[in-house]
């Protein structure tokens, strides 16, 4: 049985060996070993904003707007000019594009086909003819012969004709080669095989597309 004495003399040797330790570490120069923080989770970065769903998406190409990109042709729709009979030839000054896409015109159209320089339809019957869904296809009074030739093939290739006129432009337009429509045109700087494909889009997009359809 251990007595208080004995109790408070081991004690008391504890204590100073306990002291002992911690001056032995200070002479040392040694530091006392540090506590480790806990780890922790860096927070999440903040998620992207969703999209608004009120923004408008930017509208595809269409063939006809690629084709005409690629053949560095210009789309038209000029405002309509309505389409009053006049029994008096027209001439581009009364039309408010180059070529025309509308306005007044001869109570008489333009029968489809394919016309030589000698035998252009005068202006009032080619509008006309547009008026009951038909393409215009022309080509400038420089154009040489080769590319006549090539918008020949065009018609033919294109259903035969169906609803085509190609004839030599009379209003001096600022193309090599135009096509027009009811409202809208397409105009060409130069002349090759992508023009011809943007013309082979026009004609497909807006045949048909006038405010009287005539067979």
């Amino acid at each position: 049985m251990v007595n208080r004495f004995t109790l408070a003399g081991l004690l008391t040797v504890l204590s100073i060996f306990g002291l002992g330790t911690l001056v032995f570490s200070v002479a040392d120069g040694s530091e006392p070993t540090p506590i480790e923080a806990e780890a922790t989770t860096p927070p999440s970065p903040i998620a992207a904003a969703p999209a608004d769903p009120t923004a408008t998406p930017t509208p595809k190409a269409t063939p006809l707007q690629s084709a005409a990109k690629a053949a560095g042709c210009e789309l038209k729709s000029p405002p309509n000019e309505g389409a009053e009979h006049v029994p008096q030839p027209t001439t581009a000054a009364d039309y408010g594009s180059n070529p025309p896409t509308s306005g007044i015109h001869a109570p008489d159209w333009a029968p489809d086909g394919v016309y030589d320089r000698k035998s252009t339809p005068a202006l009032e019957f080619t509008v006309h003819a547009l008026e009951h869904g038909r393409i215009d296809v022309q080509y400038a009074k420089t154009a040489p012969n080769s590319t006549v030739k090539r918008l020949e093939r065009f018609y033919k290739d294109s259903d035969d004709g169906y609803h085509l006129l190609v004839f030599e432009n009379q209003t001096n337009m600022p193309y090599a080669v135009a096509a027009t429509a009811w409202d809208q045109l397409i105009g060409c700087k130069t002349f090759n095989a992508k023009t011809v494909k943007a013309l082979d889009e026009f004609r497909k997009a807006y045949v048909d597309k006038g405010p009287e359809l005539v067979p």
